[in-house]
């Protein structure tokens, strides 16, 4: 496990990223906030506790590498500004976010560095994962592929015919499915559209390890995937998390999935992520 120093640095980061999303999509007047800061967290544990390869590598090969993939690819800034921090990005490359002639849209794309592959056509990534792990498990490599899925995305029958199709192929050790449940797919809430008993019940297998973790305490993203990392089982983690957190008046707010914070609010919310970044 990290220790309790590095794990305090990762929340510290965790929220400096925060604050570069908010003024990177305030600046483009366009972006995916509240699901961006449902994930962060975790994120910024992935790529800075070395549960990737991202930083030991210029570059990642996809076929290889312990990666992870957005299949929520519309929350990308959340894993452009960690790439910009480990050096994948040019200086000022983030800076182009979403305007014009720039390839750092709202998705992922492959052109940019640290990506594998173009996502956001929710639904697809997990089959995708599910073939690489595949290529591997034939090939002996041990490898990890962490996907993320927001919990809208589940509505997805796509999915399903992966996570049928996972439970007879549950040799494939090296796929860590996560699950964003922050409770909210656009403007709706999926605690009503969503059966969590359902999904929780159909991965009940003694093959299977699931883990129900808190998506904003480092120390128990850390304590469980410590283990992830080690485990030899096909693993889905059901990530607790809130939408827009670490904004008090974005958190659990449906209308933050997409909107754009007037200027009053954006720099309300500078203030808050800066009290929290100076500790005070």
């Amino acid at each position: 496990m990290l220790g309790y120093k590095n794990i305090g640095n990762i929340k510290n980061k965790s929220n400096i990223y925060r604050l570069k999303i908010l003024d990177l999509i305030y600046k483009s007047q366009k972006g995916h906030i509240g699901g961006s800061y449902s994930i962060v967290d975790l994120l910024s544990y992935l790529y800075l506790s070395d549960s990737l390869d991202h930083s030991k590598k210029k570059s990642i090969n996809p076929y290889v590498d312990n990666i992870c993939i957005l299949s929520k690819g519309h929350c990308a800034i959340a894993q452009y500004v960690i790439l910009e921090d480990l050096k994948f990005l040019k200086k000022n490359e983030l800076e182009k976010f979403n305007l014009n002639g720039s390839k750092l849209g709202e998705h992922p794309d492959l052109r940019i560095n640290g990506i594998n592959i173009n996502s956001g056509s929710l639904g697809h990534i997990l089959s995708y994962s599910t073939g690489i792990c595949y290529d591997r498990f034939v090939k002996n490599n041990h490898n990890k592929i962490y996907v993320i899925l927001g919990d809208g995305e589940l509505n997805e029958g796509s999915n399903w015919e992966a996570f049928i199709f996972l439970r007879e192929y549950n040799f494939l050790k090296n796929l860590v499915i996560i699950i964003d449940f922050n409770k909210f797919m656009t403007l709706k809430d999926t605690k009503k559209t969503i059966n969590s008993k359902l999904i929780k019940n159909f991965f009940k297998d003694k093959k299977i390890d699931f883990f129900q973790v808190d998506g904003h305490n480092l120390n128990e993203i850390d304590k469980y995937f410590s283990k992830i990392r080690k485990s030899n089982k096909l693993t889905v983690v059901f990530l607790n998390t809130i939408k827009g957190k670490g904004i008090k008046f974005m958190e659990n707010k449906k209308q933050w999935h997409h909107r754009v914070p007037n200027r009053e609010e954006y720099l309300e919310g500078k203030r808050q992520l800066s009290k929290i970044i100076n500790g005070m």
